[in-house]
Order: C-alpha cells, then structure tokens, then sequence
C-alpha cells in the first residue's frame, strides 16, 4: 500500500528558545503510515535567532523549509502560506512551543486511516509542576481537556488533517477549531489520539494564564458568531462533568478547584468584554512568554 506523504507545518514568531528542539523531534519520528515529505516554518517578523538557526536546517535537509512573512498578520495568515505551500496528503499543524515523543506523530496520524475522519488531534500535557498554582490551572485545564475530547473531540496544539486545501477566513484567529468546523461540515468526523501524548509549558504567572485564557475565549466568541460553529469546551455539560470527574480525584485540592473555576469565569467575562464591547477578537495578540521555556 502506498504511504501518504506527510507535511508538518509550524508558525513562529522569535521562537529562537525552541524550535530547534521541535524540528529536531520532528526529524527523528519514527513513521510507519506516512512519509515525512516537508516540514514548513513560516516566521512571522521574528527578530531573534529563529531565522538562523531554521536556515541551518535548511542548509543540511532539504525537507525543511522556512518562508518569511515581513510582519506579524495573525496566526491564520500564517497557517494560509502552510496551507498553500503543502505538498502533502496530510498536514500536521504544531505550535513552535512544543516537545514530542518519539512516536508522536504515528499515533496522531494513525486516526486518519479511517476515510471517514478529516482531522485528528493530539493530547498536550504541561510540563508545569502542580505546586503553584497557575500551574494547577494549567493541568486542570488541560485533564479537562482530555476528558471532554474522549467523548467529544476537540482538536489544539498539535493536529493532523487531509489536506483539503482550506484557508483561514483573514478575522479568524482560532484556526484549529475553524479547520474542525470545515471538516464536520464537509460529512468527515473529528477522532482524539489520546496517545499522542505532546508537551507544552502552561504560562508561569496568574495574569499570563488570565491573559491566555481571555484571548482563547474571545477567539471562541469570535468563531462562534462568524461561522456558528462552537467547539466541545465550550459545552457546559461536558466541562461541569469533567470539572467534577477532576475534583472528586483530588478532594483535598478543592479549594484549587474553586479558586481556578473562579479565575476561569472571570478570563470568559473578560474574553466577552474584548469581543463585543473592545471588538477585540485577537487576531494578532500578544506573547504570553512564559510558555516559551520548553526544556
């Protein structure tokens, strides 16, 4: 039978801290459903070493490409050059700021052989200790997140679809999700590779997980009015449930879980305030940079 052909596309912008790590991850996967075709990185207006030091990929594999955008339009934009630039049957799309196992993106991908799925997505873990409390937040956030996608998947950070040739409308910011929304309309099924296990780092202070947050929900609001189209976390039911699945495992935290369901209530009023009182959707939006430690 033969391979699909495989394109991993990332967008950076002064990613210099990381994406050395990523593209060499991304090099050294072990792939038995596809062949690593191209890996693409589009730096937007990056003003540290990312540049250079993807050249020297560049320089030593020609799988690896890099296209410069002379400024920052959005991550949309720059998921558009991927999208248009792609040679592969299926596309991976990673954020800059990740780390993979070695056998990451076989088990991502590996959901894609059913021709009834259109796009996969991958469990992120923080690499945060629990003992602060942003860091709770983080891995709260995103056990809740792997709950709610075994029943309902929802795909971020880390996904792999057909290779349809769909653009990012230019107000879009929530790429992944609006990509999630095209293939279900399009009759395909989304599918969770809760094995694919990717790491990432949540932010290091309350203020930058407030700040994530409210941009996340307001990019949600955004996505949701333009196309009618909402993702599996914003359903109620499914987070209340894997909230009290997430509590009743650690009794002894519950003033945690108060205390980050508080904060979590309080990014979405601030997330709504952005949308429809500052017509804010966060289309190019600002660094939360302690994320960007990824070691």
């Amino acid at each position: 039978m033969k391979k699909s052909l495989l394109t991993v596309g990332i967008c950076a912008y002064n990613e210099g801290k990381n994406i050395r790590g990523l593209i060499s991850d991304i090099l050294a996967q072990e792939l038995d459903s596809a062949v690593l075709k191209e890996v693409m990185v589009v730096s937007s207006a990056s003003t540290d070493a990312t540049d250079g030091i993807v050249r020297g990929f560049v320089a030593s594999d020609r799988r690896v490409r890099i296209f410069k955008e002379p400024e920052r339009r959005g991550k949309g934009s720059a998921v558009n050059i991927i999208m248009k630039e792609a040679s592969g049957d299926i596309v991976v799309l990673a954020g800059a700021d990740l780390a993979m196992g070695p056998n990451c993106l076989e088990k991502l991908i590996r959901g894609l052989s059913d021709p009834k799925i259109g796009m996969v997505g991958a469990r992120p873990v923080p690499m945060n200790g629990k003992n602060t409390f942003p860091g709770f937040c983080s891995h709260l956030l995103w056990d809740m997140h792997h709950l709610i996608a075994l029943r309902s998947p929802k795909c971020g950070e880390l996904v792999a679809f057909r290779n349809l040739g769909y653009k990012i409308p230019a107000a879009i910011a929530a790429d992944e999700a609006y990509l999630e929304s095209r293939f279900r309309k399009a009759g395909y099924r989304l599918a969770y590779a809760g094995d694919a296990m990717v790491r990432n780092r949540g932010p290091g202070t309350v203020s930058d997980y407030m700040r994530q947050r409210r941009r996340i929900h307001a990019q949600h609001m955004a996505l949701r009015n333009a196309v009618g189209y909402s993702v599996s976390t914003s359903d109620m039911r499914l987070v209340a449930a894997a909230f009290v699945s997430c509590a009743l495992s650690d009794l002894k935290s519950l003033h945690l879980f108060a205390a980050a369901a508080g904060l979590e209530s309080f990014s979405m009023l601030l997330g709504a305030y952005d949308y429809y009182i500052a017509k804010d959707t966060h289309e190019v939006w600002r660094v939360v940079e302690s994320t960007k430690e990824i070691a």
